[in-house]
């Protein structure tokens, strides 16, 4: 089931959204990190 958070990355004073999508199912556990550039 796909899931979409949303949080922030604070730089001094400044702060980035970040999107932050998931994928939990059934199988074998795994982990991926996936940087995507901005639009």
């Amino acid at each position: 089931m796909p899931s979409k958070v949303f949080s922030a990355a604070l730089t001094g004073l400044n702060a980035q959204i970040v999107e932050v999508e998931v994928d939990a199912s059934y199988g074998l556990p795994s982990f991926n990190i996936v940087g995507l550039p901005d639009k």
